[in-house]
């Protein structure tokens, strides 16, 4: 399939402003090409896409570094382009076991801008809130069905890339890995006609990662 897509970010002031100075809307634009695949008899899922995106007018916050509790929000001078891919695959390789990949990377390209903080001299910024690479495995198996019940199991785990919190790429976030698991045993028969259980246990975030939520 080929798609072309567009949205926008309505213009305003910020209110954390010194000098409450209306900004523009952003304007994004998105050409993507993709691929939607089921083969192996449907025991195998294959999807991807490549896309590039154009913003126009991207607006950006940063906080002033004299005084960091008032936030400037201006139009990017120029255009920004943040081209990647994804796929994502999942397969069935034997009765009751599912296993998904996914994976995505992205590109982001920002020219240097003017910094209204600092004469209009240009500043090297990068684009916020984008890892070059993010991915998980997810794994389930499900076991041959017992008087007692269905006997599940799930895993996953995701990863994400380092990234920046902001526009000058200050307050970067470390890449990190997430590791949840579950064990459920379903079907649980209940007894004259007052239907089944399901009970699960499950634990997020196994190996206790630390990881920075928001900055």
């Amino acid at each position: 399939y080929l798609k072309w897509s567009s949205a926008y970010k309505a213009g305003g002031v910020n209110t954390r402003s010194a000098s409450f100075i209306p900004f523009a809307e952003e304007v994004a634009k998105t050409w993507e090409l993709g691929l939607k695949s089921e083969f192996w008899q449907q025991r195998a899922r294959f999807n991807m896409a490549i896309f590039t995106t154009d913003y126009e007018d991207m607006q950006l916050d940063f906080s002033d570094p004299v005084i960091p509790t008032l936030v400037e929000t201006i139009n990017a001078a120029e255009v920004v382009e943040v081209s990647g891919f994804e796929f994502d695959l999942t397969v069935t390789p034997v009765l009751g076991l599912l296993v998904g990949l996914s994976y995505s990377y992205l590109d982001g390209d920002m020219p240097a801008q003017p910094n209204p903080l600092d004469g209009g001299a240009l500043k090297q910024f990068v684009v916020p809130l984008a890892p070059q690479h993010a991915g998980a495995l997810t794994v389930d198996y499900s076991f041959s069905p017992q008087s007692y019940g269905v006997f599940a199991l799930h895993l996953d785990i995701t990863s994400t890339d380092h990234y920046s919190f902001g526009p000058f790429g200050e307050q970067r976030t470390d890449a990190y890995s997430l590791v949840n698991a579950r064990a459920e045993l379903s079907e649980i028969d209940l007894g004259q006609g007052n239907g089944q259980l399901k009970a699960s246990l499950w634990a997020k975030n196994v190996l206790d990662e630390e990881y920075i939520i928001y900055a």
